[in-house]
């Protein structure tokens, strides 16, 4: 196995951008996103898309990717309750190889760019097994997030203006279960965000 240490942001982006353009497949894990360049990359580059999570804890992730993000079945998201998710996971399938990287780059432009941040990048022949157990982690991810639809983005946005505003999102309020915590959601931050179009008249 190669291991390549990392301790330069922008190194890392250069490199997921290289990776993005020659493997074959890629899957990500990763707590949050903002708009950025590789966030670009890997959505013109969809096609070889297997899974995309993104994370949406504490509003970070930015609603512009999101949206960006909607309509494309292989991506899903962590909705902004219960565990922190916080993952930062790329895996690429080459030709005959596995590369993956792991650290503590979110995907965005701060953990891609000026952050202080650590990670390494692991490549080894295509059935490596502890390679394997980074794709095994990402479908597991995969398995436990949610659809992205356009009721799910309504919610969020209307959430993190609240956050914005200094008031606590109304999901954290809840504590149902989760599939029944984002309807109640979705409901209530309809009303939050007709609220916001009132007061902007």
């Amino acid at each position: 196995m190669k291991v390549r240490v990392e301790t330069e942001p922008k190194r890392v982006s250069k490199r997921l951008l290289t990776l993005l353009h020659t493997c074959k497949s890629f899957s990500w894990a990763s707590a949050w996103a903002t708009d950025n360049e590789v966030v670009k990359a890997a959505l013109k580059a969809r096609k070889k898309m297997i899974h995309l999570v993104i994370g949406t804890h504490r509003y970070i992730t930015d609603p512009v990717v999101l949206d960006q993000c909607l309509g494309i079945e292989h991506v899903k998201v962590f909705p902004p309750i219960g565990r922190l998710f916080h993952p930062k996971v790329y895996m690429f399938e080459l030709d005959n190889r596995l590369e993956v990287y792991v650290g503590s780059s979110n995907l965005t432009g701060a953990g891609l760019s000026t952050n202080a941040e650590c990670g390494v990048f692991l490549n080894a022949e295509h059935d490596d097994p502890k390679l394997l157990e980074f794709m095994a982690y990402i479908q597991k991810c995969w398995d436990g997030a949610d659809i992205l639809d356009a009721e799910f983005i309504t919610s969020y946005k209307a959430n993190r203006k609240r956050v914005e505003w200094g008031s606590p999102p109304i999901s954290r309020t809840l504590t149902k279960r989760p599939i029944e915590a984002i309807r109640s959601v979705h409901v209530e931050a309809k009303k939050v965000q007709c609220g916001v179009q009132a007061r902007c008249g």
